[in-house]
């Protein structure tokens, strides 16, 4: 019986990471999915704004992008 107890212990302490690394994974996605709506918006502003300068900075923006999703990929990889 005290096997048996320990077992499922055991498991449940899994489980509580498992649903712990979840819970991380679903906060990041829902970071993420807010990001281009920011984006979205912000690129209408610069539209309303300064029309003749908006591919300058969508290109910029464009470059920045890659740049950051690269390093942060790195990073990650880094860091395992």
């Amino acid at each position: 019986m005290r096997a048996r107890l320990f077992e499922l212990a055991a498991r449940k302490a899994a489980l509580r990471e498992r649903a712990s690394a979840e819970r991380e994974r679903f906060a990041a996605l829902t970071a993420e999915v807010r990001r281009p709506l920011a984006l979205a918006a912000g690129a209408v502003l610069l539209v309303a704004l300064r029309p003749r300068r908006v591919l300058g900075w969508l290109a910029s923006g464009w470059s920045a992008l890659q740049l950051y999703r690269a390093v942060r990929l790195w990073w990650s990889r880094a860091a395992a």
